[in-house]
């Protein structure tokens, strides 16, 4: 008899809080729904900016798809053999290796390259040592960081870059 009483007793209590917990839940619900209410065109702000974010996903998307059906199709092409380009007749000068490091994208420490290599890349008529010689002046100077080993990497560091930008900025200017 004692169990079923007891058991009697838990439900009358949970009976007594019963009507508590549905006011809570109600007034609860209510705040919810007046703050639904007081940040209506924030949600609606933010769901143009989730639309916008969509639509530029499909672009991208897109994009994406048109690039790849165009490497498939010069995949499938034969290949020419263009002629690199020849920086023969060019005294090579400081300026001229900046931008051979900018058209190589050597612009990040993952994209180092040595001084064989752009002179394999650009065709360049000087010697390695040549190269590596005017490298280690633009380090110096501030162009150009290196990464230590055998070969010694180089690539384009922030001044670099900006006196790239300036340099074009002033030759589109005098025309």
């Amino acid at each position: 008899m004692e169990n079923s009483s007891s058991i009697g007793n838990k439900g009358v209590i949970i009976g007594k809080f019963r009507p508590i917990f549905i006011f809570l839940y109600l007034y609860f619900q209510m705040d919810v729904y007046e703050i639904l209410n007081n940040h209506k065109e924030d949600i609606e702000e933010i769901k143009k900016k989730l639309n916008k974010k969509s639509d530029e996903l499909d672009n991208l998307k897109s994009k994406y798809q048109f690039m790849l059906e165009k490497l498939l199709e010069m995949s499938s092409k034969p290949i020419k053999k263009e002629k690199p380009i020849a920086v023969q007749n060019l005294s090579l000068g400081s300026n001229q290796l900046i931008f051979l490091l900018k058209k190589g994208q050597a612009t990040r420490k993952e994209f180092a390259v040595s001084a064989i290599q752009l002179k394999a890349a650009f065709s360049l008529a000087k010697s390695e040592r040549t190269i590596r010689n005017k490298l280690n002046e633009l380090e110096i100077t501030g162009h150009v960081n290196s990464i230590e080993g055998r070969p010694k990497k180089y690539f384009l560091n922030e001044f670099g870059i900006n006196y790239i930008q300036k340099q074009s900025k002033d030759v589109l200017n005098q025309y």
